[in-house]
């Protein structure tokens, strides 16, 4: 058995010296001091001190629905960890430029980001409540991505 593994000593280590926050399964845990508990998306890649290549390229030979379901995965991902819209809105905000520099075109991001919404409540409050409905969160997204174009 020796000889399939290595055997050695792990040691578990402090990272932080804070216990204010955790990251877990891609999922950043914070408590604010007045005790709430917020969750935010956590993208080990980007601690890395080099680039990670993440999206295919739209000039792949992949077709190109699997490239946009991709960015409508990611959507229901950010929706279901974040516990705050401008932590939704900041990530895909984030995911729609690197996938307009991988080619995707604006108008079917756009498009995209509207018919997932459209599945997950009609455009009524969205999940966060505090007065977000889904035209605001409409407005701030196409804001900001065209100001990207």
């Amino acid at each position: 058995m020796h000889t399939i593994y290595c055997v050695t000593n792990l040691s578990l280590s402090l990272v932080r010296s804070h216990f204010t926050s955790a990251n877990f399964l891609g999922i950043n845990i914070s408590i604010s001091g007045k005790g709430q508990i917020a969750c935010d998306v956590h993208d080990k890649r980007k601690d890395f001190p080099f680039p990670v290549q993440r999206y295919p390229d739209m000039s792949s030979f992949i077709p190109k629905t699997m490239v946009y379901s991709v960015f409508l995965t990611l959507l229901d991902r950010f929706y279901k960890i974040c516990s705050r819209p401008s932590s939704f809105l900041y990530h895909v905000l984030e995911l729609s430029k690197t996938m307009m520099g991988k080619g995707c075109v604006l108008n079917k991001l756009i498009g995209l980001f509207v018919r997932f919404f459209r599945k997950k409540g009609r455009g009524s409050q969205i999940r966060w409540g505090n007065g977000m409905t889904f035209k605001k969160l409409l407005h701030k997204f196409r804001t900001f991505v065209l100001q990207l174009n």
